[in-house]
């Protein structure tokens, strides 16, 4: 997946943050627009109010973890005046190049592609988690995390391209 694919997710995921409160609480106050609609056989109402809340609430339950936790894909993290970038969902986080500290990764088998997350933080403990979407692609295991960052510093280049 390219970074252009990266930003747009974070951007969506911003939206559906925000949207899905507001969907909840415009679907209450909607009730007796929606209530007088017919009714389904299971005994849904029939209208696309109800429907769309689901969906999006559905969708939002879903991707939960993403949304509230500092997740940075891997591709998108920067090196910048010392600093490890991330773009989250949350806004931007980052870390100490020169204090960084993998603390620990976890490996997702998947189908067809694998991920590997790395929690970041330096001596400030400032944090976030590093998510590399297809092992196989970047092969950046947790050893080799320092040196794929460091290797992107001497080159200029985001992280994912290294």
């Amino acid at each position: 997946m390219g970074s252009q694919s990266w930003q747009w997710l974070i951007w969506g995921g911003r939206v559906l943050v925000i949207s899905c409160p507001l969907t909840v609480v415009g679907c209450r106050l909607t009730r007796a627009i929606w209530v007088a609609s017919p009714i389904q056989a299971g005994g849904v109402p029939n209208h696309w109010i109800p429907n769309t809340t689901l969906i999006i609430a559905f969708v939002w339950a879903l991707l939960l973890p993403f949304l509230v936790l500092p997740i940075a894909p891997m591709p998108l993290l920067l090196i910048d005046q010392g600093e490890v970038i991330g773009p989250t969902v949350l806004g931007t986080r980052r870390v100490h190049l020169a204090q960084l500290k993998p603390v620990r990764s976890w490996y997702s088998p998947g189908r067809g592609t694998h991920s590997l997350a790395h929690l970041l933080r330096d001596d400030e403990h400032k944090w976030f988690i590093a998510w590399d979407n297809d092992v196989e692609k970047n092969n950046t295991a947790p050893g080799a995390l320092r040196e794929v960052v460091a290797r992107a510093r001497r080159q200029h280049v985001t992280v994912g391209a290294v």
